[in-house]
């Protein structure tokens, strides 16, 4: 997949979060939680739970996450 389509991918993916949330009336920690555990299923599924594991401790250490910056709006 080239960068443009995962760029595409990801905005797909966050209007499909939004229309979740708004259609559901979830609150969006709520809705984290169960998308968080699909993906830790989707990734046993597939014995790929140890990089996914990596993969959020590497993220949930970014100083990105301090900005005021959101994707859903």
């Amino acid at each position: 997949m080239s960068d443009e389509e995962l760029v595409r991918l990801s905005y797909q993916i966050d209007n499909f979060l939004y229309e979740i949330f708004k259609e559901k009336e979830i609150a969006p920690i709520n809705l984290s939680g169960i998308v968080v555990a699909r993906l830790i299923r989707m990734n046993e599924s597939v014995s790929s739970e140890e990089d996914f594991y990596k993969l959020l401790k590497s993220i949930s250490n970014k100083r990105h996450l301090e900005l005021e910056e959101r994707t859903l709006q």
